[in-house]
């Protein structure tokens, strides 16, 4: 799963030499490393749980890992050329503010993986409170991403999703290859450009 969705967010994530990209509410940094493994890709990882930013740190110790929040960024503006929260805005307490605040530190581009309300991962995990990982989790639709991204000063905003199916069966996986990046997949990837240069 972790694979299709890093191949989703690569396909609409702009990368050039000596780039620089912020990662809000990273965790474990799993998609830090990810696209810290990029050529030229320069990747911080950010989150507000020191616990996870330390196990992130030991992993990786060539990233950069930093405690904070990511309503209130700690960086300059413009500090990054993109800013990627891949399903943490479903856990912080103001997602707009959350969202102004990746703008601000951001030059090009702003962009979001969500959990998709209009999925069958949602009536599977999210329904009542949500289940397990996905417990009190916020879920978003691709409306929902747009208004954030165009309210916080976004342009030409792209939604697109992955992983109709939410298992890790053969069925599940030839039907995401044959309807790839469909409007219900769980994993919602929505992105807005900024002229910040």
């Amino acid at each position: 799963m972790g694979e299709r969705e890093f191949q989703l967010l690569s396909q609409l994530i702009i990368r050039a030499p000596e780039h620089t990209l912020l990662d809000v509410g990273c965790g474990t940094g799993y998609f830090t490393r990810r696209f810290a493994e990029n050529a030229g890709t320069t990747v911080v990882g950010l989150d507000v749980d020191a616990a996870a930013i330390q196990f992130a740190a030991k992993r990786s110790p060539s990233i950069q890992f930093v405690v904070g929040d990511g309503g209130r960024l700690p960086f300059s503006d413009r500090a990054f050329d993109a800013v990627i929260a891949v399903t943490s805005l479903g856990f912080m307490k103001d997602s707009m503010q959350a969202v102004r605040e990746m703008c601000r530190v951001a030059r090009y581009q702003v962009t979001l993986g969500l959990l998709n309300k209009s999925s069958l991962l949602f009536l599977k995990k999210g329904r009542s409170g949500g289940k397990g990982g996905y417990a009190g989790a916020c879920w978003h639709s691709g409306g929902d991403a747009k208004v954030f991204l165009n309210a916080a000063g976004c342009k030409n905003v792209q939604v697109k999703s992955a992983l109709f199916w939410p298992t890790e069966s053969l069925l599940p996986s030839w039907l995401d290859q044959r309807f790839p990046f469909n409007a219900f997949g769980g994993f919602l990837v929505a992105t807005g450009s900024l002229n910040h240069a």
